[in-house]
């Protein structure tokens, strides 16, 4: 019984999910539409499955998942990274015992999950579980770490008296579970926020004015306002 109710569950929410997309979203008009992360054939993006529908495969599957996040598909990433380039920072007593060693888990949380495929080696049709799909229109993405924020370092005191006065507490909000600064401090992955003048991708704190809005997360740890720069074309 407790079966068939969560089957129930689970359909009248699938259910719901395909009649009440908002703009942007994976999900929006049963997969036709233009989300960069939508990688389903029904998708109207240059990369995408050759005949696959399924939006969510991509990064969930129901079997054969690993332990990175919730049914999470993909392989870890293959690319190398290095967060000392990035931050400038060589100094022992900072990179032991704050996570920046390349000898310990790096990328690691959220990050990992997105460099799975924006890692510019890792096929975005290959799944955790051995299954790969077709793909057309080229099956890799990257990102360029070097003229990227800093991702997957821990946020700590040490780090901030290395880094300066011009550094701020964030609020713990802007970290992960660890006080990881990730990909998602800036970036959610399901709906898709650049549109019309709107200029940023898959944005936290999206709203109705984009500069407003990278500010207000720029500003979390930084007390000068930045200018708005897109580095990425997604």
């Amino acid at each position: 019984m407790k079966r068939f109710f969560f089957s129930i569950i689970i359909c009248t929410t699938l259910l719901w999910n395909e009649t009440s997309h908002a703009v942007g979203e994976l999900g929006e008009n049963n997969g036709f539409n233009n989300n960069p992360h939508n990688l389903s054939s029904r998708s109207g993006n240059t990369k995408k499955a050759v005949t696959e529908t399924q939006i969510c495969i991509f990064c969930h599957i129901p079997h054969g998942a690993v332990a990175n996040a919730p049914l999470w598909g993909r392989p870890d990433p293959t690319g190398s990274f290095d967060i000392r380039a990035g931050l400038g920072i060589s100094d022992p007593g900072i990179v032991n015992t704050t996570l920046y060693s390349t000898a310990a888990d790096y990328p690691n949380g959220a990050s990992k999950l997105c460099l799975s495929c924006h890692d510019g080696v890792t096929a975005m049709g290959i799944l955790a579980n051995g299954d790969e799909l077709d793909m057309s229109g080229g099956n890799a993405l990257q990102i360029d770490l070097a003229i990227s924020h800093p991702i997957s370092f821990v946020y700590n005191s040490n780090v901030k008296t290395h880094l300066g006065s011009s550094y701020l507490w964030p609020t713990t909000a802007y970290l992960d579970n660890n006080s990881r600064v990730q990909c998602t401090i800036c970036h959610q992955p399901h709906q898709d926020t650049k549109s019309g003048t709107y200029s940023l991708p898959f944005w936290r704190g999206a709203g109705t004015n984009d500069v407003t809005e990278y500010n207000a997360i720029c500003t979390a740890c930084h007390t000068a306002t930045p200018s708005i720069v897109n580095e990425h074309n997604f």
